[in-house]
């Protein structure tokens, strides 16, 4: 199991590298600089380091699951995903009954009809993927490849490639494409906020804020009410939280970055990217299906 921290766990060990007793600063531009630091430490290291336990496997579809009409308006020609199956909406939907049973609003579209791509940021999924962490060859799975010995998909290409294409979305060609497909790819770099959750204001998708020593991100505005409850399709919070073991490499960075002494900065940078070489040098080279990170809640 890949263990995780939350944002005030980090950021008050950072503050004690930097000789601090106090506690964690939760808003204000102290706090907002401390953040965008670890943050930028964080983009760092996950350029550089590949390693096994950050891959995520996960089942994807190739439109947006038709659960999501009680939160999404349909527009004429939007598509969707329900029971292994794709839709084309014929009128305007907003809610009802599901696609078989709304011929009226809805036709199905065969298989083979459907360009299946995969956007890198879906917004019904809770995880982004980082381009950085996408391999082409080993990227879709018919099966789920750590309980099975299926093969990866090998038409993969950045839909890029293609007139009016993009760099956004991969495309998974073929005539033996199932409807939805085991994804395997090293997630967007966390991003951190100490800034607190206050009652009563609205936010917005990609919103970040701190409540209950984590970072949340707003993956859902309407209805977007205390992180960390609700009960709907889609949560409207995700908890971002830092695998531990960079710690020790944040901690470092942050140190450097807050040096007020240029000759002291410099030797704490050079250290820093020396460290973090090292810790990349660890995992090159890594193969298999180790690993799907397991990200603990608690």
């Amino acid at each position: 199991m890949l263990e995780m921290i939350g944002a005030e766990h980090l950021a008050r060990r950072c503050q004690v590298a930097l000789g601090y007793t106090a506690g964690v600063p939760q808003g204000g531009l102290y706090a907002e600089r401390l953040a965008d630091t670890i943050t930028d430490a964080l983009q760092r290291i996950y350029r550089a380091v590949k390693a096994p336990q950050l891959r995520l496997f996960e089942r994807r579809t190739f439109r947006p699951p038709w659960e999501l009409a009680s939160v999404t308006t349909w527009l004429p020609g939007h598509e969707c995903y329900y029971q292994g199956k794709y839709y084309t909406a014929k009128e305007m939907v907003t809610g009802g009954l599901p696609p078989p049973e709304n011929p009226e609003a809805w036709v199905e579209k065969p298989l083979g009809d459907l360009v299946k791509f995969i956007a890198l940021d879906q917004p019904w999924e809770l995880h982004e993927i980082d381009p950085a962490g996408v391999d082409l060859k080993a990227f879709a799975f018919a099966a789920d490849p750590r309980m099975s010995d299926a093969e990866p998909i090998t038409a993969c290409a950045w839909m890029g490639d293609y007139p009016g294409g993009g760099t956004s979305r991969v495309l998974i060609s073929g005539d033996a494409v199932p409807p939805e497909v085991w994804v395997c790819f090293q997630p967007k770099t966390p991003k951190i906020s100490l800034e607190p959750w206050q009652a009563g204001q609205a936010y917005y998708f990609n919103d970040r804020v701190l409540h209950n020593g984590d970072t949340w991100r707003c993956v859902n505005a309407q209805g977007a009410g205390e992180p960390g409850t609700g009960d709907s399709v889609r949560l409207p919070w995700e908890r971002v939280r830092v695998p531990e073991m960079f710690t020790g490499l944040i901690r470092d960075y942050v140190r450097a970055a807050f040096m007020e002494d240029e000759q002291g900065r410099a030797q704490l940078f050079n250290r820093f990217e020396n460290e973090l070489e090292a810790c990349a040098q660890d995992y090159r080279g890594a193969t298999g299906h180790v690993e799907i990170a397991v990200f603990e809640d608690e």
